[in-house]
């Protein structure tokens, strides 16, 4: 039988929500919401915007991961004399970001700063 209580209702619009404004799956949308959960409490009606501000994507398996993508995009140390990009410290650098700028949690990353 379906829960039909107004907390589950409420679940299902959120999550209903989240699919259209970021452009995810139904399952992709309950993990988003389950990651917020874990992050910041509970998502509400009114946090859909910052869930949207905050959202940085799911594709990774790890801070490191998601730091690598991040200089690769925003082509932080693009043109750098290739001594300074081989030691370049992947993982100094996420550990850094997740301290005040970013959170991981199962995959999914999200800004701290919405």
């Amino acid at each position: 039988m379906t829960d039909l209580s107004p907390e589950n209702a409420a679940g299902v619009i959120l999550r209903e929500e989240i699919e259209d404004r970021l452009c995810v799956a139904s399952t992709d949308a309950a993990k988003i919401m389950e990651a917020w959960s874990a992050c910041f409490g509970e998502p509400t009606e009114d946090g859909i915007d910052a869930i949207e501000d905050a959202y940085q994507g799911s594709a990774w398996l790890s801070e490191r991961e998601f730091a690598e993508d991040f200089v690769d995009s925003t082509g932080l140390i693009n043109g750098e004399n290739e001594l300074l990009v081989r030691y370049f410290d992947y993982e100094s650098f996420a550990r850094d970001l997740f301290i005040d700028d970013f959170v991981f949690h199962n995959g999914i990353v999200f800004s701290r700063h919405w």
